[in-house]
């Protein structure tokens, strides 16, 4: 069975994928650690990380990355500040047995 197609994820099932594990926070996993010399307005915090993943859109296509996750940016603007998320879907089959971990949050573009 190692011979299968695997079909691109799309960005109406990553939003899919993302607003519902959202809602239930025991998938959602965030790996972000800010560092000590951060400046305050580079803070983003986990409710609007959340609003970003409820009710943003997805800005870029999801990819396939060497582990089988499929990772896409998200945005948002949450109470005046932009937010982009960026995530790594662990999708086996189920949307409802996905797993979303929190790679990147930025509140502006990356050059």
């Amino acid at each position: 069975m190692e011979n299968v197609a695997e079909f691109p994820m799309s960005e109406t099932v990553a939003e899919r994928i993302l607003r519902d594990v959202a809602r239930d926070s025991g998938r959602l996993v965030n790996t972000v650690q800010y560092g000590a010399n951060q400046a305050i307005y580079e803070l983003i915090s986990s409710a609007q990380i959340k609003q970003c993943l409820e009710n943003g859109q997805v800005i870029r296509p999801p990819e396939n990355d060497e582990f089988g996750n499929w990772i896409c940016e998200s945005y948002k603007l949450c109470s005046g500040v932009d937010v982009y998320v960026t995530t790594a879907i662990r999708y086996e089959g189920d949307e409802r047995s996905a797993v979303v971990y929190v790679l990147k949050v930025n509140n502006r573009t990356d050059p």
